[in-house]
C-alpha cells in the first residue's frame, strides 16, 4: 500500500513530469496481455535477505552512483538510520551532508498552511474570506467563491500556472526569470476557467498555495521569507530554514542523463509559498517533530491533520493506517524531497540528484523498517554501438498501447502514447532498463516481441510490421 500511495504523493508534487511515463508504464502493465516466455528472466537484481535498517548502507553504496542526497530516519533523539551520498556541489567536489542546503520543493506548502493558520487564530484572516477580497481586480475565475478554506485544501478549482497555464515544459524561460505578483495572477487568471466549481472535489493546486503567500504578505505587510523567519525557524531553532530570494545561498541540484549535469535554476519568485522555502535534513527533522507535537499550537495542528480527500492543510495522510501519520512531498528543479511522521518515527529525504526511481528506493526503506527483503540493484550495464542498437528499433504495440524505441547513438529512447520519453541502456541478454522509471524491456531473439515490466508482472507486446 505504502509504495502507491508515496507514488501518488509524489504525482501531487511541485510538478509532475518526470512522473507522467510512470504511470503511463502502470496503464501498459495492467491493460496488456501477459506472457510466459524464455527471455526477460532477470534485470540483474540480487535478493538481500536484511532485517536490519543498517542493512540500507549495502543497498544505497549499489545505488549512489546515480543518486545524491541525504536521508535520515528517528525515533525520539535516537537515530535509527542515516546516510549522506554523493555532492552538492560537483564543481568544488563538496560532499553531502546533514547540514547540506536543499529545496524541498511542495513541503513548502506545510509551511505556508502554518502562517495562513496562525493568521486566522489571531483573526486577521477567516476560512470564509474569498479571493476577491484581495484580488478584486485580477479577474480570478470564481473569486467571489473561492474561499481561504478552498485553498488550503485544494479544493478551488483553479488551474494551476505552472502545468495547465502555460507548462514550464514547454516555455522555460518565463520559469527562470523574475515575475512581479501581478503577472503571476495573471498566469492563474488568463485562460477566464476552472476544473470545476469551488469545494465540489480536491485537485492539487500551486495556484492555492501560491495566492495565499500573496494574501499572507498583503495582510502582514511584510515579505513571505520575513514570516518564515519569524513565525517558523526562530521559534523552533531552524537555523539553516529560509525562503529562497535569489541566487545567494542557492543549492544546486542536478539530472542524470549518462552522467550528472547541472538543472535550471527556477527563480524564486515563481515558487513563493509553494515551492520557495530551502533547509537541511537536520532542520527538516526538527520541522516535523515540532509539527507532530504541536509546536504551532492546538488550533493549527487540528486544522493541518483535518483530512478532506486525504489531504488536510499542508499534508497528505494514508486513511488506512492504523496509526497517525502525514506526509508530504516536493519537487522542484531535480530536488525530490520527502517527509512523513509515522508511530513516532521520523524519515527525512532530499535528494539533489536521482538518477533512480524515487518510488522503488522509498518502498525499499519501507521494507527495511518493516525487517522484510529487499533486492540490492545493479547498476552494471552493456556499452553497445549504433549498429547493434538498430537491432531494436520498432514499434510494439499491446492492444491499443504502442512503446516506440529508438537509438540515440548511446541507449534506446522509449515514447510511449502520452509522448514522454524514458532511456533504457543495455543490460546481458537482450535486457534494457529505466532505471529512473524502473522499467525493464526484454526483447526476443528474434526481435519481434517484447516484454516489459513497470513493478508489476512481464507483458508482452508485438512489433509492429
Amino acid at each position: 500500500m505504502l509504495r502507491i500511495i508515496i507514488v501518488n504523493a509524489y504525482l501531487k508534487s511541485m510538478n509532475h513530469k518526470l512522473f507522467v511515463p510512470l504511470m503511463t508504464a502502470i496503464l501498459c502493465g495492467a491493460s496488456c496481455t501477459s506472457s510466459r516466455s524464455d527471455y526477460g528472466q532477470s534485470n540483474g537484481n540480487v535478493p538481500h535477505t536484511g532485517h536490519d535498517l543498517q542493512d540500507l548502507d549495502v543497498y544505497f553504496d549499489s545505488i549512489t552512483p546515480r543518486l545524491m542526497g541525504s536521508i535520515m530516519i528517528t525515533k525520539g533523539d535516537s537515530i535509527l538510520f542515516s546516510k549522506n551520498m554523493g555532492y552538492s556541489d560537483l564543481e568544488s567536489r563538496s560532499p553531502v551532508s546533514d547540514t547540506t542546503l536543499f529545496k524541498v520543493g511542495s513541503i513548502s506548502k506545510s509551511f505556508t498552511a502554518i502562517l495562513t493558520l496562525k493568521a486566522i487564530e489571531a483573526g486577521k484572516l477567516s476560512m470564509d474570506d474569498k479571493l476577491v477580497k484581495f484580488f478584486p481586480d485580477a479577474n480570478i475565475p470564481n473569486a467571489d467563491k473561492i474561499t481561504v478554506y478552498h485553498l488550503l485544501h485544494h479544493r478551488s478549482g483553479l488551474l494551476d500556472y505552472l502545468t495547465d497555464v502555460e507548462s514550464w515544459e514547454k516555455n522555460l524561460e518565463w520559469i527562470i526569470s523574475p515575475q512581479t505578483k501581478a503577472q503571476m495572477v495573471q498566469r492563474i487568471a488568463k485562460d477566464k476557467t476552472t476544473h470545476f466549481e469551488p469545494n465540489e472535489m480536491f485537485r492539487y493546486c500551486n495556484s492555492n498555495y501560491l495566492l495565499l503567500a500573496y494574501i499572507l504578505e498583503q495582510i502582514y505587510s511584510k515579505t513571505y521569507a520575513e514570516l518564515i523567519d519569524e513565525q517558523i525557524a526562530k521559534p523552533i531553532g531552524l537555523k539553516n530554514t529560509f525562503c529562497s530570494s535569489g541566487r545567494s545561498l542557492n543549492p544546486k541540484s542536478y539530472a542524470y542523463r549518462g552522467g550528472w549535469h547541472n538543472e535550471e535554476y527556477w527563480h524564486p519568485t515563481v515558487v513563493l509559498g509553494t515551492g520557495s522555502i530551502i533547509s537541511t535534513n537536520q532542520d527538516l527533522q526538527k520541522y516535523v517533530y515540532s509539527l507532530a507535537n504541536g509546536a504551532w499550537g492546538k488550533y493549527v495542528f487540528s486544522q493541518m491533520t483535518d483530512f478532506v480527500d486525504g489531504y488536510g492543510c499542508g499534508l497528505i495522510v494514508d486513511s488506512n493506517k492504523s496509526v497517525f501519520n502525514f506526509t508530504h512531498t516536493g519537487r522542484i528543479e531535480s530536488f525530490i524531497s520527502y517527509m512523513k511522521f509515522e508511530d513516532g518515527v521520523v524519515t527525512t529525504v532530499l535528494y539533489n540528484g536521482m538518477g533512480i526511481n524515487a518510488g522503488t528506493i522509498d518502498w525499499t526503506m519501507n521494507q527495511a523498517i518493516k525487517g522484510e527483503e529487499f533486492p540490492i540493484p545493479s547498476l552494471t550495464v552493456l556499452e553497445l554501438d549504433s549498429i547493434k542498437l538498430n537491432e531494436y528499433v520498432g514499434d510494439y504495440q499491446c492492444d491499443s498501447l504502442i512503446l516506440k524505441f529508438e537509438n540515440d547513438g548511446k541507449h534506446l529512447i522509449c515514447t510511449d502514447a502520452n509522448n514522454c520519453k524514458s532511456v533504457f541502456e543495455a543490460k546481458p541478454n537482450d535486457l534494457f532498463q529505466c532505471f529512473f522509471h524502473d522499467m525493464d524491456v526484454s526483447f526476443s531473439p528474434t526481435r519481434d516481441s517484447i516484454r516489459f515490466r513497470k513493478w508489476g508482472d512481464w507483458k508482452l507486446y508485438v512489433k509492429k510490421k
